[in-house]
């Protein structure tokens, strides 16, 4: 009888930003994510200012993937060497690119110190936008809106 492996497979949602040569260096985040996850999907890029109040300028996005990793094993794995790639020394501000994890799942988590859902998926335009753009109807599991929701409501 032949047993077959199951492996959970998590959709991750992850929000990009870069403000150095940002859709060049976004394009190329996007690549090197792309050979250790499955990518489902990928926003526009949205230009957004220093949410510091700083004078650099950002390009965001957000994608969805789908990884056999934890949250750890992700960042670990593929998110910070993805960053490493392309020139990301932290801290620093200057931003050549910035993987982060916002949503796991639908779950409700702490990871190396980080809440899952990040609270800025509530607080910032840069990364709910782009979310919306590509999962308007995913539920924040904490507050019950929907990203379009969320969205809208930081419009102003």
């Amino acid at each position: 009888m032949y047993n077959q492996l199951e492996v959970n497979v998590n959709t991750v949602y992850l929000s990009l930003g870069s403000n150095i040569d940002g859709e060049a260096n976004l394009q190329r985040l996007i690549g090197l994510l792309g050979q250790g996850l499955h990518v489902l999907a990928v926003s526009s890029f949205y230009h957004s200012a220093d949410a510091n109040g700083g004078t650099a300028r950002y390009i965001n996005a957000a994608i969805i993937a789908q990884t056999p990793l934890d949250p750890v094993a992700l960042k670990t794995t593929v998110l910070r060497p993805a960053e490493a790639v392309l020139g990301r020394v932290r801290p620093s501000p200057i931003i050549t690119a910035d993987a982060d994890l916002v949503l796991f799942n639908r779950d409700v988590l702490t990871y190396l110190g980080k809440p899952i859902p990040d609270p800025s998926v509530l607080t910032a335009a840069y990364v709910a936008r782009p979310l919306a753009e590509i999962a308007p109807d995913y539920v924040h599991p904490i507050t019950g809106e929907t990203l379009a929701q969320i969205a809208a409501r930081l419009k102003g």
